[in-house]
């Protein structure tokens, strides 16, 4: 998956949970670990342009009192469904699913395939097993850092399997 689906995946992930404008979704998703998807205000408005012009969402103007007008945005029918994007997820190869766009389809209310996340599971602890026999690198700053987000990346996976 590219990051570009990555960060479209974000901005779905929101508009489905709730209605809202522009604005919203850019401020939550510059906060705390979304901040690490790079998403810039404008980088959130050139995706909800894509999805307007796919027809994935609709606008509503809405007085702003003393700010200026809000347009409140919503998903329309034709929009990818929750069980369509756990299918994109389940298509893709397991070494380039970010595990971001995983979480945000489980945090908008999905549940994710018990085999989706024993693949990414095995994925992982096979990809640790390989790295623990390469002696030649096995005492370097980016093995230990790659080892550490990899176990980190685990302890996600297995709670999401627990929930």
């Amino acid at each position: 998956m590219s990051l570009t689906k990555a960060r479209e995946f974000a901005v779905l992930c929101i508009l489905r949970t709730h209605s809202t404008h522009g604005y919203a979704i850019s401020k939550a998703l510059s906060q705390g670990p979304f901040r690490l998807l790079g998403l810039s205000r404008a980088s959130i408005y050139a995706i909800l342009e894509r999805f307007r012009n796919r027809g994935w969402i609709t606008a509503t103007k809405v007085d702003g009192d003393a700010y200026p007008d809000k347009e409140m945005l919503a998903l329309t029918q034709s929009a990818p469904k929750q069980d369509d994007q756990v299918a994109v997820l389940d298509a893709l190869d397991f070494s380039t699913t970010p595990l971001m766009a995983l979480t945000l389809v489980a945090d908008s209310g999905a549940d994710i395939p018990p085999h989706v996340l024993d693949r990414l599971i095995s994925a992982r602890e096979t990809e640790l097993v390989v790295w623990a026999q390469d002696h030649d690198h096995h005492d370097t700053h980016t093995m230990r850092l790659a080892a550490g987000v990899l176990q980190t990346e685990l302890q996600a996976l297995r709670s999401l399997k627990n929930d």
